[in-house]
C-alpha cells in the first residue's frame, strides 16, 4: 500500500511539474543578445554567461521609493540585431499558439546625419513594424506591450532595442528546447568564426 502512495504521490508531482509555467527572456541592446530562463520568480542568465566571481556583494535593500524606475536600456546596432534575429525567430515560430508573450518591447531608432535619410530610415522602420505588430498579435496573446519609433540626428546609425518575455508550461518547454538549443550552438559558433577573422 505504502508502494502505492509513493506512485500516486510521484504521478501528482509529474503532472503538476508538467503544467507549471516557465519563460524564456530574449533581448538585444547596446550590450548585446541576452537569454534569460525563468523559473518562477528566479531567473537564470544562460548567454552571456555571468562571471558569478565579478558580482558584486549583495547588499540591504532600503525601504522602495515608488517614483524611481529603470533607466532605459539603450538600443543595439541594427546591423548586428539581423543575425540575432533570425536565431529569435526560430523560437518564437516553434512556440506560436503555444506560450503566452508576458511582454514585447521593441524601441527602433532612425539615425544619420543626413535628414533624408533618417527620414527614410524612420519610415522604413515605421511602416515594418506596422506589418510586424500585427502578425504578432495574431499569432500570440501579447499581455503588456512597448512599441515605439524615434529618431536622432546625433547617432550615426539605427538602433533597436528588443525585449521578449515568453511563459509556457513545461511540457511545452519540452518540445521546443532541443531545437532551440542546437540553434543556439550554431549561433554561437558563427559568433565564434567571425571573432577569430
Amino acid at each position: 500500500m505504502t508502494a502505492l502512495y509513493i506512485i500516486l504521490a510521484l504521478l501528482a508531482l509529474i503532472a503538476i511539474l508538467m503544467v507549471l509555467r516557465v519563460g524564456i527572456v530574449l533581448q538585444y541592446s547596446e550590450e548585446g543578445f541576452l537569454l534569460e530562463l525563468i523559473a518562477g520568480p528566479r531567473s537564470i542568465r544562460l548567454y552571456p554567461r555571468s562571471d558569478k566571481a565579478k558580482r558584486p556583494k549583495k547588499e540591504k535593500k532600503p525601504d522602495r521609493a515608488p517614483e524611481k524606475t529603470e533607466p532605459e536600456k539603450k538600443g543595439g546596432a541594427m546591423e548586428d540585431f539581423k543575425g540575432i534575429w533570425a536565431f529569435i525567430k526560430k523560437i518564437i515560430i516553434r512556440l506560436r499558439h503555444k506560450f503566452r508573450m508576458d511582454e514585447l518591447i521593441i524601441h527602433t531608432m532612425a539615425a544619420g546625419e543626413d535628414p533624408a535619410t533618417v527620414a527614410l530610415c524612420y519610415g522604413g522602420v515605421s511602416a515594418a513594424m506596422g506589418m510586424i505588430v500585427p502578425v504578432l498579435e495574431h499569432n500570440f496573446n501579447i499581455k503588456k506591450r512597448d512599441i515605439k519609433s524615434t529618431f536622432s540626428f546625433e547617432l550615426k546609425e539605427p538602433c533597436i532595442f528588443f525585449r521578449a518575455k515568453l511563459t509556457m508550461a513545461v511540457w511545452q518547454v519540452l518540445y521546443v528546447g532541443l531545437p532551440a538549443v542546437l540553434d543556439y550552438i550554431k549561433l554561437k559558433r558563427i559568433k565564434d568564426g567571425k571573432e577569430e577573422k
